[in-house]
């Protein structure tokens, strides 16, 4: 292979690595931020990137519930995916069946007042989360079958039977919640300080554009950063290394 040819791929595979360990340094920038992010009093807030921490607040309005179980909720996510038998075989996939994602504008208060958030956008770290099979050895779950009679989802449990799979994952009042995203002015006059609303809404768009809502602990918040980092840069590190390797080695002999 011609020497223009073995650079030009070398140079290929030190860029993939460049790229990849990029990705894992911007998860290590994530890293520092949520883990840097400690939250202050609702009634201190300001414009810019801040972190609040409050417990979220019945609304007034708009009541929404999850579509498996029936839940009372401020945001829901829920996707349900059905497995497919291969003829001849144990194999199986699943196929996605639904999806949906809904959620209003809700409230977190604190000892010192009230701040309304937004979560479209958000990256959601919760434990209020199902994640099981259904059907089958997979056992039943409250509310499914009529989910299922809702939807127009046919549920055989005859042989062979019908598995689902439900991932579903939802805010609901009375829950303590961390937020880290950007305050903006929501239009609104400030109330008294103690117990007052605040005129701020946290949401997606400040100049970090973080926007992280989680029920998690202050520590676990960015463990999976933690994770992404050390595995992007490792392989992007070795990939960079390769390459040029495979670069000097094609110059010098």
């Amino acid at each position: 292979m011609a020497l223009s040819a073995l650079v030009f791929i070398s140079g290929m595979i030190i860029l993939m690595g460049l790229i990849l360990t990029g990705m894992g340094l911007s998860y290590w920038y994530r890293d520092r931020i949520l883990s840097a992010s400690f939250t202050i009093p609702i009634s201190d807030l300001m414009a810019g990137d801040i972190g609040v921490r409050g417990v979220v607040e019945v609304p007034e309005y708009g009541k929404l519930r999850t579509p498996v179980g029936k839940r009372k909720c401020v945001w829901y996510r829920t996707v349900v995916e059905k497995y497919r038998y291969r003829q001849g075989s144990d194999m199986h996939r699943r196929e996605k069946v639904f999806e949906e994602m809904r959620g209003q504008e809700f409230k977190i208060s604190d000892w010192t007042g009230t701040v309304r958030v937004r979560p479209q956008k958000a990256e959601m770290r919760l434990g209020n989360t199902i994640d099981r099979d259904i059907g089958g050895g997979g056992g039943s779950l409250d509310g499914f079958d009529r989910f299922c009679r809702e939807e127009g989802i046919p549920f055989d449990r005859g042989f062979p039977p019908d598995i689902f799979h439900v991932k579903q994952e939802w805010i609901e009042p009375g829950m303590e919640l961390k937020v880290i995203g950007g305050a903006q002015k929501g239009g609104r006059k400030t109330g008294p300080l103690n117990g007052g609303i605040s005129p701020y809404v946290i949401g997606y768009g400040g100049p970090s554009r973080i926007f992280v809502i989680s029920d998690a602990p202050e520590g676990e918040m960015s463990k999976a950063g933690r994770t992404l980092f050390i595995l992007f840069t490792s392989i992007g590190g070795a990939i960079i290394l390769l390459g040029s390797v495979i670069l000097l080695g094609n110059i010098l002999f």
